[in-house]
């Protein structure tokens, strides 16, 4: 039970708005109480929101009521949306008024019995608002000492993975709990604590069972993040790298340690965090700053917690609850090959593609479809996503291996290397680069002349492109299919 004091602490906050923990769970037990009224508990409910205290109300109650959650990406399209509804077969879809005003008015007659249910106002569909003024009463003691199925599926997760295609990662309540407390041990943090995130389903439930306050960036841009800065008390933050490297060039420009004083965890993943990233914010702030490696089917698998080097690509050393392993490739020398892990947090298979879940698993093992290696003293790097390989005349280019070789040039913001069609080599490497605030003198010649001394001839880019921006996916991570089209 939460105490009387920190039921009075600020639980969600949305850029002007906040809720405390009364009224957040007052929230999740009113529609908790609907849902259950509604018979939908055990059903498929989607959300096409943005992160914030309504998405957060919507996780937390179907997590009470056992519904499995399936958030949807906000920025999606309506075709997209379609495609989720029909694939998962959603039996209730939770979106922002915004969003559906932009749909067809046909876009859902064929979904006969989907329920929906709009944030914000509507004349045509029940709304969030009308729920929350309704008559139900509250279920504080909802499935306390009550026995139910953990190998439920507790959520579905989009992922294209290494196949380029969206599929659902089926997480059961048993694999969903290891992950928040994973993820609550990672982030260090209790009620004393604000968390600053952009957005993240497994990040909003860790921040809640640790009752600390979730501070949500809706916008992440310099003036939002001072103006946050000024307001709260930031103790943690958790971005994926692309925001770190803005996060970063802000905080060259002002004193971050003045800025930032109470912060004592910075948690980046997605990606092996470039070593110039690493150096600098860990200067600025004083701060290491921590990646966490993972996929969806198995959100935290290694950090470079404990070990906390700045070293290219390095991911660190597995988590007490994931084994791991290297399925060796010939063509490389010494101990790397494709890591391969197992755990009680792992997920339960891709929603109605059996074959794949089992093409993805070897004798119990899951194939993570990256490539890695492993050193004299038990650490792991990152070589590159076995889909992101770069077949050029025969040879493995890795583009990861090209861009942490770019990012050791101080004038360079970001990288993004991505294989191109060539009729006669089959594909060819190719670079775009974002210059630190647009303005170095950096060339073309400058960049190649750099690459010849650290890399074999066939790897080093065929065309280089600079651009103000790299586009990111819906993730948070660089667009490569984008890229290469």
């Amino acid at each position: 039970m939460i105490s009387e004091i920190l039921l009075d602490q600020r639980c969600i906050i949305q850029g002007d708005h906040f809720v405390d923990y009364r009224e957040f769970n007052k929230m999740v037990n009113v529609l908790s109480a609907y849902i259950m009224h509604q018979g939908w508990s055990e059903k498929k409910i989607a959300c096409v929101l943005k992160s914030g205290i309504e998405f957060s109300v919507i996780a937390m109650a179907c997590y009470k009521t056992r519904c499995c959650f399936v958030p949807i990406h906000s920025h999606i399209s309506e075709h997209e949306v379609k495609n989720i509804l029909d694939s998962y077969q959603i039996d209730i879809l939770f979106v922002c008024a915004e969003k559906i005003n932009t749909f067809k008015k046909d876009t859902f007659t064929f979904f006969k019995n989907l329920s929906i249910c709009v944030v914000g106002c509507s004349d045509d569909y029940t709304t969030l608002q009308s729920i929350f003024a309704g008559d139900f009463n509250d279920l504080t003691t909802l499935h306390e000492n009550h026995m139910f199925d953990c190998s439920l599926p507790a959520a579905i997760l989009s992922t294209s993975g290494s196949t380029d295609q969206p599929k659902g990662v089926m997480h059961t309540f048993l694999s969903l709990n290891e992950n928040i407390k994973k993820w609550q041990h990672v982030l260090k943090i209790n009620q004393n604590d604000c968390l600053l995130i952009a957005e993240g389903y497994l990040l909003v439930l860790a921040g809640l069972f640790s009752q600390a306050t979730i501070i949500f960036l809706e916008d992440f841009s310099p003036n939002n993040f001072l103006l946050m800065c000024e307001k709260y008390s930031i103790t943690a933050i958790c971005f994926l790298i692309p925001y770190f490297f803005q996060l970063t060039k802000l905080l060259s420009q002002i004193d971050a340690k003045k800025i930032l004083p109470q912060l004592k965890s910075a948690i980046t993943g997605g990606d092996a965090i470039p070593e110039i990233l690493s150096r600098k914010f860990y200067k600025l702030t004083g701060v290491p700053l921590t990646a966490c490696y993972g996929l969806t089917e198995l959100p935290l698998i290694m950090s470079n917690e404990i070990d906390n080097e700045n070293k290219a690509g390095f991911l660190g050393s597995p988590f007490s609850h994931v084994e791991i392993k290297l399925d060796h490739l010939q063509e490389f020398k010494g101990n790397v090959g494709e890591l391969m892990c197992r755990s009680s947090a792992m997920f339960m298979g891709y929603y109605q593609h059996g074959v794949l879940t089992s093409n993805c698993f070897d004798q119990g093992w899951f194939r993570t479809g990256d490539i890695v290696s492993l050193n004299k003293n038990g650490q792991y790097f990152l070589i590159d996503r076995v889909k992101n390989i770069i077949i050029c005349g025969g040879y493995n280019i890795y583009p990861k291996e090209v861009e942490l070789a770019l990012y050791q040039l101080a004038e360079i913001e970001s990288v993004c290397v991505v294989g191109a069609h060539d009729e006669e080599l089959g594909h060819i490497p190719i670079a775009y680069v974002v210059l630190k605030n647009n303005r170095s003198a950096l060339t073309t010649q400058d960049l190649l002349r750099f690459l010849q001394t650290r890399l074999l001839s066939y790897k080093i880019p065929k065309q280089i492109f600079f651009v103000d921006t790299i586009p990111l996916n819906h993730a948070g991570k660089f667009d490569r299919k984008l890229l290469k089209n």
